[in-house]
Formats: C-alpha cells, structure tokens, sequence
C-alpha cells in the first residue's frame, strides 16, 4: 500500500477509536473493551478507505465521507465477529489474533457484534440529520444499508451456509460471491460517488468498475484459502474445503480462479477510465495491489 492508502487508514483508524471509549460504570467499560477488541484490530480497512479517498478524488464531502466510512468499517467487523462464531465458520483466528469468541465467549462477541452494526446506523442516521437530508448522504446512505442487509452481504451468507457440501450451479455461487462480498465493496465506491453528486451516467460506470472490483476480491479470497500463508493471511488456510464451502477454486481450479479476478480487475480499470474529469490514479494503485495480493 502506498502512503496515501496509509495516511487514510490512519485517519479512520484514529476516528473508529472515539466511538467505544466513554462509559457510565464498569459494565460499560468492559463491553467497550469487548467490541473495541475486534473493531480497532487492524486489517487493511479497504472499503473504509476506498469510501473516503473516493469521495476525496471525486470532490466530495469529506465529513460524512469519514463519518458513513466508520459505520461501513463497523458493520463489516461485525460480519467477521458472527461469521467467525462455531455456529457458521467456526474460526480461531482473525487478522492475526484469536478470534472474539475465543477470547470473550460466544454470547460476548453475538451482542458485541450486534453492538457495531447498531452503533453503525446510529452513525448513519446522525449523518443524515447532519448534513440536513442532503440527497447525496441520503443516498450513500440507503444503499450501504441494502447492501448490508436481507437483499446483500446477509442473503449471501445464508446461502454460502445452506449449500455447504452441495454441489450449485454456476448461477448460485455467482449469487454467493455478489452478494456476501461483493456488494458491501460495491457500497463503499459507489457511496462515494453519491456523496459527490455524480451523474447518472457516472454512477453507473462506477458501479460497473465497483462491482468487477468486489468479484474478483472474493475469488482472491478463494485463492488465497487454498495457496495462500496463514501467517500474511492472518487466518486458518484451507478453512473453506473443510467445511464444504462453494468456492470459485472449486469449480475452476486454482489458476482459473487467479486468470479470472485478474480479467475482473483488468475491466474494472477500463471502466474507471470513461469516467472522465477526475483524476483516480489511487484507484488504479488499489487495482494492481489487488492483483498481487497475498493477505
């Protein structure tokens, strides 16, 4: 990552910390710890950064860029928290560290997950209220909310979970990876793009080059699963195999799979590039970093 991608990890790292730090009495206190455990564990923050520095390339509103970026960074922690749970993935470790349920129990990291997709719309609608209704946030709003809800990342998951050990079809596990990964990655590019008053036209090129970014990040997970070291990935190697998983690597094998999100990030550039006006050189950097990753 270059050291803008830093300087704006940085930015939201230092903000996600002044969410979960005043308490009335040690119940509190202790729950903070318990959340902030998860939310302040690192990772490479990708699609808070995205959201923020895309707003900022387009001329955005920085300030509800910062602030829906959190709520966005808060609700896919919380995703991590019950998908590493012994009910759905059953994980020991996350970026690096022994998983939430490892450390506080299961009860503890369910409420503390609830905890963080709660406070996120609190944060989304104190945002709205800020900026008084503006269209734009309205907007970024409503579709970070669908994309993490019944119609986006949760529907995927149900189905990534209810066809474990099945054979699908080619259709189904496109559902599966649109909908569990790619449409909160989707959300983060294409908020932005609503925080900057884009057109239509505009909206729907990012959308396109959005949605062939988030596809592929799923077939580098799938990948990574497979080849990938436990120690830069952070978490348990060949996870998805033991548990059944449909993966891409499944179906297409390991160099198909890593030939194809190559395909999708090549069509992704090419389609930043009719959008014209802006300069998007960081987008194009966070592309040829999803080429070769390896975390």
């Amino acid at each position: 990552m270059n050291n803008d991608y830093r300087k704006i990890k940085t930015l939201i790292e230092e903000h996600l910390t002044t969410y979960f730090k005043n308490e009335n009495n040690n119940h509190e206190k202790r729950f903070n710890e318990i959340i902030n455990y998860s939310l302040l564990a690192g990772g490479k923050r990708l699609r808070p950064v995205l959201l923020y520095k895309t707003t900022e390339l387009l001329n955005g509103n920085l300030k509800y860029a910062l602030e829906l970026a959190c709520a966005l960074e808060m609700i896919h922690t919380y995703s991590l928290i019950h998908d590493d749970l012994p009910a759905m993935d059953n994980d020991d470790y996350r970026r690096g560290n022994l998983t939430s349920h490892k450390v506080y129990g299961d009860a503890m990291a369910v409420l503390a997950g609830d905890a963080l997709l709660n406070r996120a719309y609190e944060i989304i609608i104190s945002t709205i209220l800020d900026s008084n209704g503006d269209k734009g946030v309205i907007k970024a709003s409503e579709l970070i909310a669908n994309s993490a809800g019944f119609k986006g990342m949760i529907i995927g998951q149900v189905v990534d979970i209810d066809t474990e050990n099945k054979d699908i079809s080619k259709d189904v596990l496109n559902y599966i990876i649109e909908n569990k990964t790619g449409k909160l990655l989707i959300a983060a590019i294409v908020s932005a793009g609503y925080l900057s008053d884009l057109n239509e036209s505009e909206i729907e090129l990012l959308n396109k080059a959005a949605y062939h970014i988030g596809y592929s990040f799923q077939l580098i997970d799938d990948y990574l699963d497979v080849a990938g070291d436990s120690d830069l990935v952070g978490k348990s190697i060949g996870k998805d195999n033991k548990l059944g998983k449909n993966t891409y690597v499944k179906y297409n094998g390991i160099e198909r799979t890593r030939s194809d999100a190559q395909n999708h990030l090549n069509i992704a550039k090419d389609t930043l590039e009719m959008i014209e006006g802006y300069k998007l050189d960081f987008l194009y950097d966070i592309i040829e970093y999803l080429k070769n990753r390896e975390k």
